[in-house]
């Protein structure tokens, strides 16, 4: 809904094109998990592990099943440690962009700053050494971030939870910047 290539009209009763869609530049695809937490497929798996090696099931069978979801639950995958989860990334050389919206209460940013800042891999002392910058959008500020090597954190003021519905134009600039290695991170 809030990246998608359309929205919800204002009355509810239509859709209307997104001009900030976030598919404009880039494909997308959503894996949902654990299963019932949208439009999941698969067969019955446990952990995101398994999961993942039965990827190409989850992209051509359809069902729910609540035992599943419970199975997640049971083994805590989904609340998964992300702080542990990047550094691998980053060691392989891989891009990371993590990005919060400063009115979001379900994921704030002071603890997705926190974290970052406290995440061991390679380039822990440069990122925390790294100052918070301005990050403009048509010479407005949207934002601010903070980037060491191939990490970078952004915080988007004015946006709550879902940042592509909050600010589009922000979150579609902050987005194609990254995917096209032109960041202005």
């Amino acid at each position: 809904m809030e990246l998608g290539p359309c929205r919800v009209s204002a009355g509810g009763n239509h859709t209307e094109n997104n001009a900030y869609a976030w598919n404009q530049n880039a494909h997308l695809l959503f894996i949902d998990q654990p299963l019932n937490s949208g439009f999941s497929y698969g067969q019955r798996v446990d952990n995101s592990y398994d999961a993942a090696k039965d990827i190409d099931v989850f992209l051509r069978m359809f069902y729910r099943d609540k035992r599943v979801n419970l199975d997640f639950l049971t083994t805590g995958d989904w609340v998964k440690p992300i702080h542990l989860e990047i550094p691998p990334l980053l060691e392989a050389g891989l891009r990371v962009l993590i990005y919060s919206g400063d009115a979001d209460w379900i994921c704030n940013w002071y603890g997705g700053k926190a974290w970052s800042l406290a995440m061991d891999w390679s380039g822990k002392s440069e990122f925390a050494a790294a100052l918070d910058r301005p990050w403009l959008v048509d010479g407005e500020q949207a934002g601010e971030s903070r980037t060491a090597g191939n990490f970078t954190f952004v915080r988007v003021f004015g946006a709550g939870h879902m940042v592509p519905y909050d600010q589009p134009k922000a979150s579609l600039d902050m987005v194609n910047s990254w995917i096209s290695n032109q960041s202005k991170f």
